[in-house]
């Protein structure tokens, strides 16, 4: 095998490991990024349900300060709580405690949609890194395929004739293990 054929079949080699690796890399990037962005929709969702928890309770406070100034009000106007009057105090007592829920289930209802989202995009960053792998995994037994047909070589499997003149040839195995691609 001529040096002309050496270089050309060793950056052949060198082409298919940067075009595999390069599909590794950004599979690993997709998955680093699904999973940082469900990290920050989990804190956001989080964030989000202690922010309605806390203006749940300033309602309940706010609430329980304008019902005992009701009150007051009332006792000291001298109406009895029958009627009426303890109809209202009913009705808002009734109607603090639903603006009060009502506060809790947007604030968790808003978190649980945070959390789908999360949870899309953990998987978004998993199927990244499969079809990644994938990808790279046929780039490499296509050019090991491709290899084959232009350099020749036998063996029995589809990358086993691929470096079988590497072992013939000792500035390759410097070039090729230097640069750790033995074993491709």
């Amino acid at each position: 095998m001529g040096i002309e054929t050496l270089a050309a079949s060793s950056l052949f080699q060198l082409g298919t490991t940067i075009s595999t690796a390069a599909s590794v890399i950004g599979g690993v990037a997709g998955f680093a990024q699904g999973q940082a962005e469900a990290r920050r929709l989990r804190d956001q969702a989080d964030a989000e349900q202690a922010a309605a928890a806390a203006r749940a309770e300033r309602l309940d406070r706010q609430n329980r300060l304008t019902m005992g100034s009701n009150r007051a009000r009332l006792a000291a106007s001298g109406l009895t709580l029958d009627g009426s009057p303890l109809d209202a105090l009913v009705d808002e007592a009734g109607e603090a405690e639903l603006n009060e829920l009502l506060t809790r289930y947007e604030g968790d209802a808003r978190a649980h949609a945070l959390r789908e989202q999360a949870d899309a995009a953990r998987a978004g960053g998993f199927l990244s890194l499969g079809g990644s792998l994938l990808a790279a995994g046929g780039s490499y037994l296509g050019g090991q395929s491709y290899y084959q047909r232009i350099f020749g070589g036998g063996g029995d499997s589809l990358g086993s004739g691929a470096f079988t003149f590497a072992s013939q040839n000792d500035a390759f195995d410097q070039f090729a293990f230097g640069f750790g691609m033995g074993g491709l």
